[in-house]
C-alpha cells in the first residue's frame, strides 16, 4: 500500500515520511485526529516487531506514583480481568520482550514478538491495560504493588509492605544512588526532576489511593501518548486495529504534561548530605565528593553525541586525562564520571569515591586545573577521535544484547519526540558523525569544556558524608512510630486495616476464574517452531591446528574469540588469574603506553574484553574445564591491526606500573562493593555453589565474594604485596597464553575467515610454547548457610543444591518446570504475597537446582516457600490448553533473537562442552511433549533437593541478625 503525506488512514493523518538510511528503515509519523495520539511507524525488514506506548509522566512528588502506576495497570483490565495479564503473557506468549519502564519524566510500556498473531495479541493486552485498568474498582492492586499497612491479627506488629516499596528500599541502599538522586533534585529545583519518579521509601507510604487514581486520569490518555511500532508488520492492519479497538473512543485533550524546568543557576551551588553505613563501620575516608554540571536543554543529536564523546574522552577510557589526573593525585579510592542524557535537561557528573571532606577543595582545584590545561592546547585530538570511533562503532553495529533493536530506536527517539521535536532526529546520525569528526580538529571541543565545566554557573558541588548506623536508626524510629501509630488507632481503624490485609491476601490466594483466563489471547501449538535453533560450528584447519567457525551475516564485523586453558595455573595464583582480565588492555606494553593502547583499541576494535569461566562437559558434570576467553570485535578492514594489538596486550603487557595497578585494584574493589548491595543474589548464588562443588569454589575464587576479600587484602597491603604480585602476573602471562592450549574462534562471514586465517600465524608466534603441569586444585568448599549483611535494606535469599545424574534425570521438561515455578508458584508466594521485587529458579544439565529472590523483605518466609515447592508440584493440575500455553511461554524463552556475538558465544560454548545439535533438538521435543503428569513427577525429585539444599543470604543487618539462628556465621560483607 502506498501512503501519502496529508491523507488520513484509519483516523491517522500522515504528517511526514522519512527514508532513514542509517537504520535501514522508513519512518512514518502519524497523528490520530480524534484522540490526539501521536504515532511513529518504522518499517524495516526486522522480523522482531516492537510495539510501545509511552506517556509523559512528570512526578508530582516523591511518592512514586509513576512507578506504582507502571506496575498497577498491568494487573488486570476491562477486556482482560485476570489478576496479572502481564504474567499470563510471560507464561503463554511468544514474546521476545515484555516489560514496563519508569523514567524521570516518562513511562514506557514495550512489547516485542516475531509472531504476527502474537504481536497483535500483545498490542491488545497492553493498550487495554494502560487505558482501561482495573485499578478503579480493585484497590487491592494499589495495596499490593504500591504500599499498604500489613496487619493480619490485632496482636501482630504493624508493618508496611508493597512491591514498589520494597524495590525502592533496595534502590536507595547504595551511596551512589543517594548521590545521584540528590544531585538531580538540587540541580533542577522547582521542576519534575526534583522529585523521585520511582518513589522515596520514606514518602511512598504517604500516597493515597485517591491521588493515585487522579494521576492516571490526568496522564494516561491518548493525547499524552507516543505510540511506536517497528518491524516488518502490516502497517494498515495495525493502524486499523488501534483506531477501531481503542483510539476512536477518546476525544483529544490538552494533557498539560510539559516538562517545565526553570532557567539555569545564576551562580554555582554547594550542598552536603549523608548516607548510611553499618553502626560498627569506621566512617573515615568514606566521603563522596562530586561536581555536577547542567549540560543544556533540549539537546540536538549533535549536542548529545558531542557530550557523550567528551565524557568518554575525559573519564571512561584507560587513557582518560581527567580520570588519570584524579587517580594520580590519590584523593580517593575511585573516580568516575557520567552523562545523564535521557532528560530534557541532561547533566554531567564527576565523582570521587571514598575520600575526605577536607579534600573537597583539592578535588575542585585539580578538576579545574586539568580542564584548563586541555583548553590550553593539551587536548589529545587523536584520543578524542578514538572516543568518537567507539561511540560511532556501537551506533552502527546496533548490537543491543537482549534489547530488541526497535526498542532502542524508540528510546533514542524520545530524546526529541517527548519534547515536541522531530521524532526522527536521533535516527539520522551519518552526517552528525561527519560534523563531529570535523569539529575535533577545531576549537569546538575546548569551547565545550569551557562552557560546560569551566564557565557554567549551573554547577553543583555536592558532598556525601557517611553516617554509621543511620539506616538502623531510621528503621528503629520507623518501626517504633508504626507501633505508636497502632497504639493510637481506635479499634475501628485497626479492624479496617486487618480487613484490608485479609482482603488483599484473599485476592492474592484466589485463582483467576477460568472464564477470565480464557479471555487472554492465546496461540496454539501450530504457532510453535518445532525445530530448535541450531548455531552451527565448523572445525576449520589452519597452519597450527584447528579453529572454530560460526558462519553468520555479520555486516563486515568479525567477532573473534581466543580460548586458553587455565589448568596449569597453580592454586595459589587463581585469585591473581581472576584479576588478570581487568588489567589486560589497561596497562602499558613493551611497545606502547597504556594511553596509546587505549586509543588503538578504540580505533581498531569495537570491543575488547577478557573473562575467566568454567565450562562443564555435558557427559561428565563432575569435572570442569577452566578457561580464559579473549573476546574482541573489529571491522574486517582492521583485521591485521586488531590481531597485532591483541597479541601485544596478551604477551607484552608490563606489570611494573605500580601506581596504576593499585588504582585499578581500588576501582575493582569499588565496583565490587556496589555490586554487593545491588546484586546480592549473584554473590549469594556463588557462595551456595562454592559450598557444594569444586567448580563453584573455582568460580568463587576467581569472581565471587572470596575473590573480593582477597582483593581487599591486596589493596590494604599493596605496598608489601606488590613485588610478589608483579612476579605472579608475569608468570601467568607465560603459563596461560601458550600455543599448546590456544583455540581461536570466529563468528563472521566466509570471506572474513580468510582474513583471520591469513593473519593468525603472526599472533600465534607471539605466544609462549612449553609444557606446564596440570594442577589438581584442592579448593576446600565454603561453609553453607552463611548470612552477609550489607548497607542495603532488603535481602537476596538463595537456596540450592546439586542432584546426581540418576536422581535428576535431566530432560527438556525442566525448562517447563522452571517456567511454571518462576512465573506461578514462586511469583505468587514471594513477589505478589511476600512483596519481593523478583524471584526465579534454575535447573541445569549438570544437576544444579537453585532458587533465588531479589530485593526481598523476608528471609525465613522465603526459605520456607522454597521448601514447599514439592507440595505444590505434587498437586499440580493443568488441562491440555493450559499446558499448551506453558509450553509456548517456555519456547519463547528459547527463541529470543540473538545478536551475532551472542550466537557466537553460545555456539562455541556448546561445542567445547560437547552439547550436540541432536541433544538440543531432543530437549525441544521433550518440552513440546510435556504434560501435567510429568510436572507432578518432579515433586519427589525436588523433595530430595529441598531436603539436602543449603542457602546464603545477602541482606540488611537488622533482618539477618533477627534470624541469626538460621546461619552458621554472620559476616559484614563490605570490608
Amino acid at each position: 500500500m502506498t501512503y501519502h503525506i496529508g491523507r488520513i488512514y484509519h483516523g491517522f493523518t500522515l504528517y511526514s515520511m522519512n527514508a532513514l538510511q542509517d537504520i535501514h528503515s522508513t519512518g512514518y509519523h502519524f497523528h490520530h485526529e480524534k484522540s490526539g495520539a501521536d504515532l511513529v511507524y518504522l518499517v524495516s525488514s526486522d522480523s522482531n516487531k516492537v510495539f510501545s506506548i509511552t506517556f509523559r509522566t512528570p512526578p508530582w512528588d516523591n511518592t512514586g506514583i509513576p512507578h506504582i502506576l507502571e506496575h498497577s495497570v498491568l494487573c488486570g483490565s476491562r477486556k482482560f480481568p485476570v489478576k496479572e495479564p502481564f504474567v499470563e503473557l510471560i507464561k503463554s506468549s511468544l514474546n521476545t520482550f515484555l516489560n514496563a519502564l519508569t523514567y524521570p519524566d516518562k513511562t514506557v510500556f514495550p512489547v516485542a514478538s516475531m509472531n504476527p498473531k502474537d504481536f497483535m495479541n500483545l498490542m491488545d493486552v497492553y493498550m487495554d491495560a494502560v487505558l482501561y485498568p482495573n485499578i478503579y474498582k480493585i484497590p487491592e492492586i494499589f495495596y499490593q504493588e504500591g504500599w499498604h499497612y500489613h496487619l493480619e491479627k490485632p496482636e501482630d506488629p504493624l508493618t508496611i509492605n508493597g512491591v514498589v516499596y520494597n524495590e525502592m528500599l533496595g534502590e536507595f541502599s547504595t551511596a551512589e544512588s543517594v548521590l545521584y538522586r540528590r544531585a538531580k533534585q538540587l540541580l533542577f529545583p522547582n521542576s519534575p526532576y526534583a522529585f523521585e519518579s520511582g518513589g522515596d521509601p520514606d514518602k511512598i507510604p504517604t500516597l493515597t489511593y485517591e491521588k493515585f487514581l487522579q494521576y492516571h486520569q490526568t496522564y494516561y490518555h491518548p493525547s499524552n501518548s507516543r505510540l511506536f511500532i517497528y518491524g516488518n508488520g502490516d502497517m494498515d492492519t495495525h493502524l486499523a486495529f488501534l483506531n477501531q479497538e481503542y483510539l476512536k473512543d477518546f476525544t483529544a485533550i490538552d494533557p498539560k504534561s510539559e516538562i517545565h524546568v526553570p532557567h539555569s543557576f545564576t551562580h554555582e551551588k554547594e550542598a552536603v548530605d549523608v548516607y548510611s553505613l553499618p553502626a560498627d563501620e569506621n566512617p573515615s575516608g568514606k566521603s563522596y565528593l562530586s561536581l555536577h554540571y547542567g549540560a543544556g536543554q533540549n539537546l540536538t543529536l549533535q549536542e548529545s553525541l558531542e557530550r557523550s564523546v567528551l565524557m568518554h574522552y575525559l573519564m571512561n577510557t584507560p587513557g582518560a586525562p581527567l580520570k588519570n589526573a584524579l587517580r594520580e593525585a590519590s584523593l580517593g579510592k575511585d573516580v568516575f564520571g557520567s552523562f545523564e542524557s535521557d532528560l530534557r535537561t541532561p547533566y554531567m557528573s564527576l565523582v570521587l569515591k571514598h575520600s575526605y571532606p577536607e579534600k573537597q577543595k583539592d578535588f575542585e582545584f585539580l578538576v579545574r586545573n586539568q580542564l584548563e590545561s586541555l583548553c590550553d592546547g593539551k587536548l589529545d585530538r587523536r584520543q578524542l577521535e578514538a572516543s568518537l570511533n567507539i561511540i560511532e562503532f556501537k551506533t552502527r553495529e546496533a548490537d543491543f544484547g537482549s534489547f530488541p533493536t526497535g526498542l532502542v530506536y524508540n528510546q533514542l527517539m524520545m530524546n526529541s519526540w517527548l519534547y515536541e521535536r522531530d521524532p526522527f532526529e536521533y535516527l539520522n546520525f551519518e552526517n552528525t558523525f561527519k560534523t563531529i569528526r570535523k569539529n575535533i580538529n577545531s576549537d569546538h571541543f575546548p569551547y565545550l569544556i569551557e562552557s560546560i565545566f569551566l564557565e557554567n554557573p549551573h554547577t553543583l558541588k555536592l558532598r556525601l558524608d557517611p553516617e554509621p548506623g543511620l539506616s538502623e536508626r531510621k528503621m528503629k524510629v520507623f518501626t517504633e512510630s508504626l507501633q505508636k501509630k497502632k497504639e493510637l488507632m481506635n479499634p475501628d481503624v485497626l479492624d479496617t486495616i486487618i480487613q484490608t490485609t485479609h482482603k488483599l491476601i484473599e485476592r492474592q490466594n484466589t485463582p483467576d476464574k477460568p472464564e477470565d483466563l480464557a479471555k487472554i489471547p492465546k496461540l496454539s501449538r501450530d504457532d510453535i517452531q518445532k525445530s530448535a535453533r541450531i548455531f552451527p560450528v565448523e572445525e576449520r584447519g589452519w597452519d597450527h591446528g584447528k579453529m572454530l567457525f560460526h558462519p553468520s551475516e555479520s555486516k563486515g564485523i568479525q567477532y573473534t574469540y581466543f580460548y586458553f586453558d587455565l589448568s596449569a595455573v597453580p592454586e595459589s595464583l587463581l585469585p591473581v588469574a581472576g584479576m588478570l582480565p581487568d588489567l589486560l588492555g589497561q596497562l602499558s606494553t613493551e611497545k606502547r603506553s597504556y594511553i596509546d593502547i587505549s586509543n588503538d583499541l578504540l580505533f581498531y576494535t569495537g570491543e575488547f574484553s577478557v573473562q575467566t569461566t568454567a565450562i562443564l562437559p555435558v557427559n561428565n558434570p563432575d569435572v570442569f574445564m577452566p578457561k580464559l576467553i579473549v573476546n574482541f570485535r573489529y571491522l574486517s578492514t582492521f583485521t591485521e591491526k586488531a590481531l597485532d594489538l591483541v597479541g601485544e596486550i596478551l604477551t607484552q603487557t608490563r606489570f611494573d606500573e605500580k601506581k596504576r595497578i593499585h588504582d585499578l585494584i581500588q576501582e575493582m574493589r569499588s565496583d565490587a562493593e556496589v555490586s554487593l548491595v545491588n546484586s546480592g543474589h549473584s554473590f549469594a548464588a556463588r557462595q551456595v555453589n562454592a559450598a557444594l562443588k569444586h567448580v563453584g569454589k573455582f568460580e568463587e575464587t576467581m569472581n565471587g565474594y572470596d575473590f573480593y576479600t582477597w582483593l581487599v587484602d591486596l589493596d590494604d597491603n599493596f605496598e608489601s604485596l606488590y613485588e610478589t604480585l608483579k612476579q605472579d602476573l608475569e608468570s601467568l602471562i607465560k603459563i596461560i597464553f601458550r600455543q599448546e592450549t590456544f583455540i581461536p574462534a570466529l563468528a563472521a562471514e566466509e570471506e572474513d575467515l580468510k582474513h583471520l586465517t591469513k593473519h593468525l600465524p603472526s599472533i600465534f608466534s607471539q605466544f609462549q610454547s612449553g609444557d606446564f603441569p596440570v594442577h589438581s586444585w584442592e579448593l576446600p568448599l565454603n561453609l553453607p548457610n552463611r548470612g552477609f549483611y550489607t548497607p542495603g535494606d532488603v535481602n537476596f535469599v538463595v537456596f540450592g543444591t546439586y542432584l546426581s545424574k540418576e536422581t535428576m534425570q535431566y530432560s527438556g521438561k525442566y525448562h517447563i518446570l522452571q517456567h511454571i515455578l518462576s512465573m506461578d508458584y514462586l511469583w505468587n508466594r514471594i513477589r505478589v504475597q511476600g512483596g519481593a521485587y523478583g524471584v526465579f529458579c534454575t535447573f541445569t544439565r549438570h544437576g544444579r537446582v537453585l532458587f533465588s529472590s531479589y530485593r526481598d523483605p523476608n528471609i525465613r518466609k522465603t526459605l520456607e516457600t522454597y521448601r514447599l515447592v514439592p507440595d505444590y508440584l505434587s498437586k499440580f493440575e493443568a488441562d491440555d490448553s493450559t499446558m499448551t500455553q506453558l509450553i509456548i511461554g517456555t519456547i519463547a524463552r528459547q527463541d529470543i533473537p540473538l545478536s551475532v556475538s551472542q550466537e557466537g558465544e553460545i555456539s562455541f560454548h556448546r561445542y567445547l562442552s560437547g552439547l550436540k545439535d541432536r541433544m538440543i533438538q531432543a530437549e525441544r521435543e521433550e518440552i513440546l511433549s510435556c504434560t501435567a503428569k510429568d510436572i507432578r513427577r518432579y515433586a519427589d525429585i525436588l523433595k530430595r533437593a529441598v531436603s539436602q539444599g543449603i542457602y546464603c543470604v545477602f541482606g540488611s543487618e537488622k533482618a539477618i541478625k533477627e534470624e541469626k539462628e538460621l546461619f552458621t556465621e554472620i559476616i559484614y560483607a563490605v570490608k
